[in-house]
């Protein structure tokens, strides 16, 4: 049982001001870090499954490690989206203001969010908290304005809303404000919030994983720059210090930046970018796949009309370069199904290899042409071997002298094995 820190007028006039508004805006700090995210991510959905409608408004770009959180995708930053937070401010009822303690924390947000004519409710942890909100739960013994969350979440009777992706969103921002639990983190509540939130659903060691180990590229080597190059100990003051100018940081992002370029596109843009390419080049590949289809068709289609006519088997082989052993395939597989008659050879040269696809229809196999036997005839005449099925068969070859032989000698095999019916 947790102990009741939360002041208890606070708690009903906050439940009135949720109770009476619709449209609910969470700000947070600056520079966001795992506890702003955390509580203001999971406050927002903990207000949308009680229905409320809710958005979190941050000043500028959250980090990337924090984007595997629930509803992260659906922050408003408002370094892009300027005029549009301004209206949400303008036509919101209620505004939270997580773990921040002032306004200037939140930069150049504070003109829109004082200027709102929302009440505001303040949930924060930091030391001397500003008169501005019309609530204020502020209380710096806690370890993180993520557990003051939970605590107020429990207190209002919305226990229920804890879902496993808020406690998620809310656990993230405990376990970073304590650095994985190894400081400020001696209170005994805390760890019966932990065991609520595991038994709601929480994965604590995939989270630990993605906030702990995921690092980008860039991101890995200027820590490794930092730490060689950069780290200064001031043994007399027991104390360390890493600064970094503005040229390091621009430095290690070249690569970035680079991309970004290349794709015409702000580096914030790039991940979207890369996505819209992704989509058009995979609608491009089965656009491309439909054309190969058609022209496969016309193709056959001229092939099966010049075919010679042997034994009542329509008979005729080719060779082209470049094609892919894939498409042979489907190019074999259209004409077996196309005409039940057909005995055809088709061989491909790439990189000075031979491959050799052999197809016969039901009526050449009932006869005796079985493509297996084709390859296995036709193969060690170009210096290489193969086999399959009565149907279908395949072998390869790397003697391109011999091409124009081995392809030749379809006729006198079919000649030899097709049996008059």
């Amino acid at each position: 049982m947790l102990n009741r820190i939360i002041n208890a007028e606070s708690i009903l006039k906050l439940g009135d001001l949720i109770a009476g508004s619709r449209n609910i805006l969470i700000t947070c700090h600056l520079s966001p870090d795992g506890d702003a995210m955390g509580s203001s991510l999971g406050l927002c959905m903990a207000l949308k499954n009680i229905g409320k409608k809710a958005k979190v408004v941050v000043p500028d770009t959250p980090p990337k490690y924090l984007m595997f959180l629930p509803g992260a995708t659906d922050i408003v930053v408002y370094s892009r989206s300027q005029h549009y937070v301004e209206r949400l401010f303008a036509s919101s009822e209620l505004v939270f203001c997580l773990d921040y303690n002032e306004p200037k924390r939140i930069d150049l947000v504070a003109d829109a969010m004082l200027a709102s004519p929302a009440k505001k409710v303040m949930i924060d942890h930091h030391l001397n908290p500003a008169d501005f909100p019309d609530v204020v739960i502020s209380h710096p013994e806690e370890s993180s304005t993520s557990v003051l969350v939970y605590r107020t979440l429990l207190d209002l009777g919305l226990g229920d809303a804890i879902t496993a992706d808020v406690a998620e969103c809310l656990y993230t921002g405990m376990m970073t404000d304590t650095g994985n639990f190894s400081y400020n983190s001696n209170d005994p509540d805390l760890y019966e919030v932990i065991a609520d939130m595991v038994r709601r659903g929480i994965n604590k060691d995939f989270i630990y994983r993605k906030v702990y180990f995921s690092n980008s590229y860039n991101r890995l080597r200027l820590n490794g720059y930092a730490l060689v190059e950069k780290f200064e100990v001031f043994p007399e003051h027991k104390a360390a210090l890493i600064t970094l100018t503005r040229e390091e940081m621009n430095r290690f992002q070249d690569m970035l930046f680079q991309a970004a370029a290349a794709m015409k596109v702000k580096p914030v843009d790039i991940k979207e970018k890369a996505g819209q390419m992704m989509t058009e080049a995979r609608e491009l590949r089965q656009t491309i796949e439909k054309l190969k289809a058609r022209e496969f068709v016309s193709e056959a289609d001229q092939f099966l009309m010049s075919a010679k006519q042997v034994k009542g088997l329509k008979v005729f082989s080719m060779s082209r370069n470049g094609v892919s052993a894939d498409d042979m395939r489907k190019m074999g597989d259209f004409l077996r199904d196309k005409d039940q008659s057909v005995v055809a050879l088709m061989a491909s040269v790439n990189e000075g290899k031979i491959t050799f696809l052999a197809v016969c229809g039901k009526e050449a196999v009932d006869k005796g042409v079985k493509a297996g036997d084709i390859i296995k005839t036709i193969a060690p005449i170009c210096g290489g071997k193969g086999g399959g099925k009565p149907d279908s068969a395949m072998g390869g070859g790397s003697d391109l002298l011999k091409l124009d032989d081995a392809l030749a000698a379809l006729d006198d095999f079919v000649n030899e094995k097709a049996k008059e019916q």
